[in-house]
């Protein structure tokens, strides 16, 4: 499922037979090292135990010697309410982390 685009990369949901569901980007324009640092950033923020961020699972080149990339991330269900000053405290913790 389409989910949505920026200049430079496509978001899609992927919904598989077992029911899980990932959150897929794709980049055919855009070296890997783009969802590399992506990857790498989001790793840092998790291992940090203060912000939920989607698990990383597999980042690469869209074809082997081609330009492009994708990376393939758990999907989160964004809706619900949470509240502004939770974040801010979530990210400061986050800053703080070692």
């Amino acid at each position: 499922t389409f989910v949505g685009s920026s200049d430079w990369a496509s978001a899609h949901t992927y919904h598989l037979e077992d029911g899980s569901k990932y959150f897929v980007k794709l980049s055919p324009g855009r070296d890997v090292a783009m969802f590399e640092g992506e990857a790498l950033g989001l790793r840092a923020m998790e291992a940090t135990g203060t912000v939920r961020v989607p698990k990383v699972l597999h980042y690469g080149e869209l074809q082997e010697g081609g330009r492009g990339s994708f990376v393939v991330m758990e999907h989160l269900e964004m809706s619900g309410g949470f509240k502004m000053e939770d974040l801010g405290h979530q990210l400061a913790l986050m800053h703080l982390a070692e």
